[in-house]
């Protein structure tokens, strides 16, 4: 049985007889050197790559029984070689929050045979994938974030999250930035919701709404940037409109109670109590023909008199509902295209600003928490 099982492993040794050498280098210093072995890529089994992390490069070393040309590996996204490439590109970025200027990629093969080249890639400042370092307080843990190397669902879903977060964060035009912040952030709400039942958009969100009321130990640099936003500046962003777009005249029961349940007696936050007072002559008259008037009414009054602060309620606010809301007229094309502007420093670039610096730290928060999610 022992002699079958040697001469099984010598077959499968000799089929994987391409060993592939992929060399990532860096005209930048990389803070992580080290070596990660058994890296596992798709249908791999008990076999793996190498990852050596070096100052100035990435060296992958894995063996294939297939023989790939340089077009199959660049054009086909599910390459395994392809894959292993993002999969360390990936973790670098992210451990040394930097772009480290990519300068080349070089994939070779080996027999027992010989040697060839299957292909080289140059970089220069203009196709490099990240354009620049990262601005977040939170340095991410080197073991946590071995999670992407993996091959799994969940891999796969942290790797989808990292791509669009660390496109954000480098990104210098502010809507772009936005856009790949609020994906990561979108993304990030569905994983945490993935064992729900009904896992669409509005549930995910409410979730991480509940995540982040449950747990503000995970987001202290979240606590500590919305501490100091003050009413005036919180009531800037455009509510009213939200408002009149979310819950519209005539609008149906549910919709009125969702107001009810989830936009008012859910909030005790001071800032958000005094812009539910001044905002809710809007949709007054609906909420009186519902029957929800009093309620809200009697919680407005309440935390009127007795004033609470609560930064993660701020947080899940600016986050889940007002940025959804606003993305989803950008995306829809609901509202003019915001970079067409002829004002430098408009109050909608303002507040988009303020909307970034605070994605970027929820994001960097949830994915320094992944694995509570």
């Amino acid at each position: 049985m022992r002699f079958l099982q040697k001469q099984i492993n010598a077959q499968r040794e000799k089929m994987r007889s391409n060993r592939y050498y992929i060399k990532i280098k860096f005209s930048k210093w990389n803070s992580f050197i080290g070596q990660i072995d058994n890296v596992p890529y798709k249908n791999s089994g008990v076999y793996g790559d190498s990852f050596i992390f070096r100052a100035k490069e990435i060296s992958i070393i894995a063996e294939r029984s297939s023989i790939y040309d340089g077009n199959a590996i660049l054009t086909n996204t599910s390459n395994s070689i392809f894959q292993q490439t993002l999969k360390a590109l990936l973790y670098c970025y992210a451990v040394n929050l930097s772009s480290l200027q990519l300068t080349s990629i070089k994939i070779s093969r080996r027999t027992v045979r010989k040697e060839e080249e299957v292909v080289t890639l140059q970089y220069d400042k203009k196709t490099q994938p990240l354009q620049g370092n990262i601005t977040t307080p939170i340095i991410f843990n080197e073991g946590d974030l071995a999670i992407l190397l993996q091959e799994d669902d969940k891999a796969e879903k942290f790797r989808n999250i990292l791509s669009h977060w660390l496109k954000g964060m480098t990104s210098i035009d502010r809507y772009y930035k936005f856009e790949r912040l609020w994906r990561a952030f979108e993304q990030l709400s569905f994983y945490s919701n993935r064992t729900s039942a009904n896992n669409n958009e509005i549930n995910a969100l409410r979730n991480i709404r509940s995540f982040f009321i449950t747990n503000p130990h995970y987001f202290t640099y979240t606590g500590n940037l919305l501490s100091t936003m003050t009413y005036d500046e919180f009531r800037k962003f455009q509510w009213s409109k939200l408002i009149l777009n979310n819950y519209p005249r005539g609008g149906k029961r549910g919709v009125y109670e969702g107001y009810k349940d989830y936009f008012v007696l859910a909030n005790t936050d001071f800032r958000i109590i005094n812009l539910l007072d001044n905002t809710l002559v809007l949709r007054q008259n609906e909420l009186n023909n519902y029957g929800f008037i009093a309620d809200i009414q009697n919680h407005i009054t309440f935390y009127k008199q007795n004033p609470q602060t609560n930064n993660m309620q701020l947080a899940a606010l600016l986050c889940c509902k007002y940025s959804y809301f606003l993305r989803n007229k950008m995306f829809h094309g609901e509202m003019v295209d915001k970079t067409f502007s002829f004002i430098p420093n408009n109050n909608d670039n303002v507040l988009i600003d303020k909307l970034n610096e605070l994605l970027s730290i929820v994001t960097s928060e949830l994915i320094n928490s992944f694995n509570n999610l």
